[in-house]
């Protein structure tokens, strides 16, 4: 039967990055547990050709148990020993120059005095909550959170009945990251750590009273490339974004392939001239197309047609060098 591997971790802001011994002809199981007795839920069923896993929906300052264990053609072999580990929090982020804006706002009351640092001002409904009623916030730039913070102040009763919190890169395209309902005047809402420049909180319950926010808070980090670090899009594709929150780089992009003489995709980069490299390891790929491609490439301009070397990984064909 196959050994248990050696685990360690290590940990980051919203991650736990788990690296363990490696053993031959295996794939691995990755476990998590809130207790060190388990049970262990299995949270990455088949990693292959890697030692290791980041596990980024992981709470900060939540302590998580960890085991790996590792299978080959006889079977599972026993799982190694647990490790504890309690992602890095979020410091509270600083509102200069974010603007606040809502569904309607009671008179001399408007969305930014719940970003004023006042807690003797508020902002608003003017009228009893409703369903699709909102409250959003434009952070000016990506930012990874994992909370937001509505504090009702003197207006005790004023909190959201229920909601749902949503975020997104553009302010028109939004991934609802948490719901459920307030049940004093300050609502403490946690969710995995999503990136996004603009928050949007969406009433999803009917009540009598106003609804309304002294004071707006949200955790996080910048999700922003580190210098030198740019991106733009390739082509004539759709908006993409790109995002680094240590020690991961997100890439969301669009286009028909890297291909022919009209590449179209979304890229990451640094300028550099003379002999270079580029190491990159693939955590995942969204399986798109069997050829959607994710990789390291070294290219000449950003122009769609210029010339270039990458290798990639794709969901369907393999590694790939073009």
């Amino acid at each position: 039967m196959v050994a248990a591997p050696t685990l360690s971790i290590t940990t980051g802001n919203g991650q736990n990055i788990l690296n363990w011994t490696a053993l031959t002809d295996v794939h691995y199981l990755v476990k998590r547990s809130a207790s060190a007795a388990g049970p262990f839920e299995i949270i990455a069923p088949h990693v292959m050709g890697t030692t290791q896993y980041v596990d980024s929906t992981a709470l900060p300052g939540v302590v998580y148990y960890y085991v790996v264990s590792a299978i080959n053609d006889v079977g599972e072999g026993p799982d190694s020993a647990a490790v504890a580990a309690a992602p890095l929090g979020y410091a509270v982020l600083d509102r200069s120059g974010w603007i606040a804006t809502a569904s309607a706002s009671a008179a001399n009351q408007p969305a930014s005095n719940a970003l004023d640092a006042n807690g003797a001002t508020r902002w608003s409904t003017g009228a009893a909550q409703a369903v699709g009623q909102w409250f959003q916030v434009d952070m000016n730039s990506l930012k990874s959170i994992n909370k937001v913070v509505l504090d009702a102040g003197a207006s005790t009763g004023d909190y959201p009945r229920g909601y749902d919190v949503r975020i997104s890169n553009d302010g028109i395209n939004w991934t609802s990251v948490a719901s459920g309902g307030g049940t004093t005047a300050v609502t403490t809402i946690t969710f995995p750590p999503a990136t996004g420049r603009y928050v949007r909180v969406v009433l999803t319950a009917t009540l009598g009273p106003w609804w309304s926010v002294h004071e707006l808070n949200i955790y996080g980090q910048s999700a922003e490339l580190p210098s030198p670090w740019q991106h733009l899009d390739i082509g004539a594709v759709l908006a993409g974004n790109a995002s680094y929150v240590d020690p991961v780089f997100s890439i969301n992009g669009s286009g028909a392939d890297i291909w022919g003489t009209a590449d179209q995709f979304h890229y990451a980069y640094q300028i550099s001239s003379g002999d270079c490299s580029v190491i990159a390891k693939v955590l995942s790929i969204d399986n798109t197309n069997a050829w959607a491609k994710s990789g390291a490439m070294i290219r000449e301009t950003t122009a769609a047609g210029s010339i270039h070397a990458g290798i990639f990984v794709t969901p369907g064909a393999g590694v790939s060098f073009q």
